[in-house]
């Protein structure tokens, strides 16, 4: 009796731990439980129960055939005793399994309606305040209501069971509506920031480097040297915005901005100018001897001038959100890197006709052309 009984709490706890494995992994397919769980419920304590009953088996093997070579007769077991003996664990186990299931079950839909509840909580307290500071900012009147799209902060580590994986970077992200333009705001760990006037900002730089150089530029772009900066997590100016400046620009306050921008790491600038409005050697000596302070930054990596003929082209790239995740689940991208679009150059519709290149020798080629007082000058066309 005590044998059976041991067999059928063996293999009652095996059948309920498929029982929990099919009640948390299948009608939860999304719940996070964990890589400890995993490991436990996957290996650990199946492990346990097989070995459980190998051994159980192994001893009644051993009692068997003692009791064979010792002549030993067994008491026979009534019917009820043996249906009694192998039922009741079973029963037991299972309801024991059910009840867990059942506490867990409302354990979790409570703490689900909880994390609901603070998450639209902290969204609508988020979406308020970055209204505030955007109707501050602008002399706007926006509402909670204007939001048409939000993502909830994660800085947290996502790793896997040997320890590989992620630290996400994803601030408080939200876009509002007004009339016809979309605002995206970011609040990076209480630094809210935004990015309505990236279009107006080159304005504000050319002005800048005219009253500074006395040269017409017209158009200026900051970026990293290497592929895939110019537009995306690396972006110099919205990493500027997000991170170090987000008051309102103005002629007052761009030198402070543009400060910041100069001193941010792995720099490349590149001035567009159209030759037809100034003297052509007259045109690349001031830009030699007037930009010529900017290679006393140790953090520029490369500079270049490029005049041109005709028309200069540039082109918006916005951010789409209509793919991101739009309810409480956590998007797969890991990194929102900076995402305000950005402003560029379209290079393939310019008719260059000559470009300027400081030599910095910093493991970036200055390319061919004529050595001016350490400039590359190289006529295009």
């Amino acid at each position: 009796k005590n044998w059976l009984i041991l067999f059928s709490l063996n293999i009652s706890s095996i059948i309920s731990l498929i029982l929990i494995v099919y009640y948390l992994y299948y009608l939860f397919p999304n719940r996070d439980l964990g890589w400890d769980f995993l490991l436990f419920s996957w290996f650990v304590v199946p492990f346990v129960f097989i070995l459980m009953f190998i051994i159980s088996l192994i001893f009644k093997m051993v009692e068997v055939i003692k009791n064979k070579r010792q002549n030993n007769t067994r008491k026979k077991l009534y019917s009820n005793i043996i249906r009694n003996a192998i039922i009741l664990p079973l029963i037991l186990v299972l309801f024991s399994t059910f009840l867990i299931c059942i506490i867990d079950y409302s354990k979790y839909n409570l703490q689900k309606r909880e994390k609901i509840n603070t998450y639209n909580n902290v969204k609508r307290e988020e979406i308020s305040k970055m209204a505030n500071f955007l109707n501050s900012k602008y002399n706007l009147n926006l509402q909670e209501s204007d939001c048409i799209y939000y993502r909830e902060q994660d800085y947290t580590r996502h790793s896997d069971i040997f320890g590989h994986g992620k630290t996400y970077n994803i601030p408080y992200l939200a876009v509002f509506k007004n009339n016809s333009e979309n605002i995206t705001v970011s609040d990076r760990k209480g630094f809210i920031s935004d990015n309505k006037q990236l279009k107006e900002l080159n304005k504000f730089i050319i002005d800048y480097y005219q009253e500074k150089t006395g040269i017409k530029f017209n158009y200026v772009e900051f970026y990293k040297p290497y592929v895939g900066s110019w537009c995306g997590d690396d972006n110099i100016i919205n990493s500027v915005l997000q991170t170090k400046f987000n008051e309102l620009i103005t002629d007052n306050n761009i030198e402070e901005f543009v400060n910041y921008i100069l001193h941010e790491q792995d720099l490349s600038i590149t001035f567009y100018i159209d030759s037809n409005d100034n003297n052509g050697e007259t045109l690349i000596s001031d830009i030699i001897n007037k930009l010529d302070y900017l290679k006393d930054y140790s953090n520029i990596d490369e500079l270049k001038v490029y005049g041109y003929d005709g028309d200069l082209i540039i082109k918006n790239e916005k951010i789409d959100f209509s793919n991101e995740y739009k309810d409480y689940d956590t998007s797969e991208d890991y990194n929102d890197g900076y995402k305000f679009g950005c402003y560029y150059v379209d290079d393939n519709s310019i008719n260059f006709t000559f470009s300027l290149t400081m030599d910095l020798d910093r493991g970036y080629s200055s390319g061919d052309g004529e050595l001016i007082n350490g400039w590359k000058y190289n006529i295009l066309n």
